[in-house]
């Protein structure tokens, strides 16, 4: 589902498809209280749940998005724990 590209150094460069999976599981899981099972299963059966979400950074001129340092973290703190649950972590 999820496919990040990899740079040449090995980081995984993660595109807005990827991005709003990542929301879209997030949701499912915090919200909904899916399973990562049923969340996978439900994204594939409505994938509208995950194209329609809308992602947008606001840029100020050449800065980075306002508030992207936290947004970068905080999209760091969901793959780690979405990692942990797939690899079946509790």
């Amino acid at each position: 589902m999820l496919q990040p590209r990899r740079a040449r150094a090995g980081k995984r460069l993660y595109r807005e498809r990827d991005i709003k999976i990542i929301l879209a599981i997030r949701r499912l899981r915090q919200v909904e209280k899916y399973t990562v099972k049923g969340a996978r299963e439900k994204l594939k059966e409505e994938p509208a749940l995950w194209r329609d979400l809308h992602v947008e950074a606001e840029t100020t001129g050449s800065r980075q998005p306002a508030g992207s340092e936290e947004v970068i973290n905080e999209m760091r703190r969901m793959l780690v724990e979405l990692r942990r649950l797939v690899d079946g972590g509790s």
